[in-house]
């Protein structure tokens, strides 16, 4: 049995927002992505 891989991006700034394709790349579903401020 496979399971989806799930993963979520702390910050969400220029390195965040890579990190996150990157995961999309591999196939890993991102469930959210979290920043210290609130206008990111």
């Amino acid at each position: 049995m496979s399971e989806q891989l799930r993963g979520l991006a702390f910050g969400s700034g220029f390195a965040g927002q890579g990190h996150a394709e990157a995961m999309r790349y591999h196939g890993i579903e991102v469930v959210g992505m979290v920043s210290r401020t609130e206008e990111r």
